[in-house]
This record gives C-alpha cells, sequence and structure tokens, in this order.
C-alpha cells in the first residue's frame, strides 16, 4: 500500500476526529478523483484512488473514535446493531457551495488487534451520470446499448468494474435524445446517479431504491410493470426472484437492462439459467433467449496515465444466433457465443490489442490480463 497520495494538501488529522473532520477529507476525498475511503479503527485513513490504495495519515483512530464516527454518520443505532452481528447501509450527503456530495456507507463490526472494531467504508458517487462518449463507446457497441426497444440488455462484470457507470450513461443518452419518449423506472440499491441536472428532454424518469422506497427486488420489478414504463433499468439481478420478474418484464415488451456478476459474454446464459431449479431450466432458458437482445462485460485495466480504461467484450443476439441458441441445451451454449462473439461481435482480447496499440495500457497490463482471461 501507498503511504502517501499523489494528490497533495490533505487536511491534518487532529487529536480526535469528529464529524466535521470527517466531512473536510470526504469532501477533499470527492474533489480528488478518489472512489473510496476506508476508516477502520485502530489503523490509518487509507483512499483508493483509480484502483490504488493509499494511506494518508500517519495517526491510527480510535475505537471510541470510529464508533462515534459511524453513530454520528449513520445514526446512534448503528453501534449496537454491529455489535449484535449485523453491518449497517446507508447514504451520506455533503452540501458544498450548492453543490451535494453523495457517498454510499457500510459500516461493518471486525476484529482488529485483538478487539472488536469498525470498519467504514465510504463510496463516492457523482451526482450526474458521464455522457456516453466520454466513455469511449464505438458506434457498433452503442447500436447494442441503443439500438432496442424491446428485451433484455446485460451489462457484467466484477464488483467495481463500471457496469453502474455504463447503464447510467446509456439512460441519460436516452433522457437527452428528442427522437425518444421514454417512461425511464430505475430500481436501485442503491440509487448511485442521479438525473436532476440531466436536459431531459421528451422523456421521464423515475428512481425508487430498494429497502426505502420498495421492499424487495421483485416486487419493484413487478410494481414497476403497473407504471406505463417503456424501460426498466434492474440495478442487479442477484437470484431466481428478480431474475424471474425480469424476463416477465422483457416478454411483455419491456426494455429491461440490468447486471450480473459473469466474467464475460460466453458464461452468461449457462450462469442464469443455473439459477432456476432443474424443474424451470428448459422453460427459463427458451425465455432467455427470446427476450435477450446483448450481453456487454466490462473490466477495469490500470491505465498508461495513471487512471484506469475499462476493456469490453460484447455481443448483440440476433436471429441467426438466436435460432442456433434454441437448439442447444444451457450447458452447451459457451462455445457457440464464443465462436459468435469472435465472429459478430467483440472479443476482450480484440479490445485489449486495441489498447495496447493506442498506448492506453502497457504491455505488462495486457500480458497480464490476457492471461487472466484465458484462465
Amino acid at each position: 500500500m501507498t503511504m502517501e497520495a499523489p494528490f497533495n494538501d490533505w487536511p491534518s488529522l487532529p487529536p480526535r476526529m469528529g464529524q466535521a473532520e470527517l466531512d473536510a477529507f470526504l469532501l477533499h476525498a470527492a474533489q480528488g478523483g478518489v472512489t473510496d475511503v476506508h476508516v477502520q479503527s485502530l489503523r490509518p485513513l487509507v483512499v483508493n484512488r483509480h484502483g490504488r490504495l493509499f494511506t494518508i495519515t500517519a495517526r491510527r483512530l480510535e475505537l471510541s473514535e470510529v464508533q462515534g464516527l459511524a453513530a454520528a454518520v449513520l445514526g446512534a443505532h448503528v453501534p449496537p446493531t454491529l455489535g449484535k452481528g449485523e453491518d449497517a447501509d446507508g447514504d451520506y450527503s455533503l452540501f458544498v457551495d450548492g453543490y451535494r456530495h453523495r457517498f454510499r456507507v457500510n459500516a461493518t463490526s471486525i476484529q482488529i488487534d485483538d478487539q472488536i472494531g469498525i470498519h467504514l467504508v465510504f463510496r463516492i458517487h457523482p451526482n450526474v451520470p458521464p455522457p456516453l462518449a466520454e466513455l469511449g463507446i464505438p458506434p457498433a457497441l452503442q447500436k447494442v446499448l441503443l439500438g432496442v426497444r424491446k428485451g433484455l440488455v446485460l451489462v457484467t462484470g466484477p464488483t467495481g468494474s463500471g457496469k453502474t457507470t455504463l447503464l447510467a450513461a446509456t439512460i441519460r443518452r436516452i433522457l437527452e435524445d428528442p427522437e425518444r419518449h421514454d417512461v425511464v423506472l430505475t430500481v436501485e440499491s442503491p440509487i448511485e446517479f442521479l438525473y436532476d441536472d440531466v436536459r431531459i428532454q421528451n422523456s421521464v424518469i423515475a428512481q425508487s431504491q430498494i429497502g426505502r422506497h420498495l421492499p424487495s427486488w421483485p416486487r419493484a420489478v413487478r410494481n414497476g410493470l403497473r407504471r406505463g414504463p417503456t424501460t426498466l433499468l434492474i440495478g442487479e439481478s442477484r437470484d431466481i426472484e428478480t431474475m424471474s420478474a425480469t424476463l416477465e418484464a422483457c416478454l411483455t415488451g419491456h426494455l429491461t437492462f440490468t447486471t450480473l456478476h459473469t466474467t464475460g459474454v460466453p458464461a452468461t446464459i449457462s450462469r442464469m439459467v443455473r439459477m432456476f431449479p432443474e424443474p424451470s431450466r428448459e422453460t427459463a432458458y427458451a425465455d432467455l433467449i427470446e427476450s435477450l437482445q446483448g450481453v456487454v462485460s466490462q473490466r477495469l485495466l490500470p491505465a498508461t496515465d495513471g487512471t484506469r480504461v475499462a476493456v469490453r467484450e460484447w455481443l448483440a443476439l440476433d436471429v441467426n444466433l438466436k435460432t442456433a441458441l434454441q437448439d442447444l441445451p444451457p450447458a452447451k451454449t459457451s462455445n457457440t457465443l464464443r465462436t459468435f462473439v469472435h465472429t459478430a461481435g467483440q472479443s476482450f482480447k480484440t479490445d485489449a490489442d486495441e489498447l495496447l496499440r493506442a498506448g492506453r495500457i502497457s504491455g505488462a497490463v495486457h500480458e497480464e490480463f490476457l492471461r487472466s482471461y484465458a484462465a
């Protein structure tokens, strides 16, 4: 872990950190391109910037100090909750010069130096999604994301790979397009990007958060179907109930975006089908093939300029591919999809090769990624 961050003027850590001092650190982090701030009992403060960790204080925080911060940020009930073996999630905001800085917060009880401590993680949320053009999306991939008006579009990848950012930028493009007349409903946990400052043309957007506005993912999806949507964004299809509701939305003629934790296009369909119990897998497979319009997989790699850059694999499912998949058992789809990715879409290798040629990633990063990709 790097001991000194490559951005200066961090606030000094007082003898005891309170909420005002924490706010100063969080504000500095939000303005300096940090994605996460880690506050731990008996440890110094650590930030994540472009995938690298930096220790930004010399002093270690006391047990009671972090306990007080958890109570100040999330509520006085949180320390007792953590003592019962439960974690706590919440949102935190800072208003500075008319601008709202937003943070997602998780508090978890931990064992540290033979004592019970607390780990607070602040994830920094930009208010407005970036324009799709800023993400370097080529026209062929834009067609996968924006060229369909019904069915399912999946964005997959590991945690922290930029799936939410890609989908939020896609929704922003829909809202800014004067030719679109969409009713967009999003279901998220938590709500990360806001669209309040987006120049919405002829569309409508309404955002809901699980646990705050609606009780569960399946209930939220089925609630959305009663509200006249054209487009649904389901933050994550994490279980069979949510996936069943998501497929129901697609099969009733709605454009639906969702995310899944798979590592590439070929493994996605079989992974989704395995979420269902054996007796219903054949039906789920048929419904999935019928509704699926495109799959985009994404990872983030260290860039040569010290930031990170996305490497993507994608495939649009046309009639020929759907026909080929319908005749296969789910377990046999991966090889067929792998072939089509290379002939009709874009593979991770192709995109990584292009990033290397453009000087966006180093040879060592390219080699390491391809080695992990092949594994």
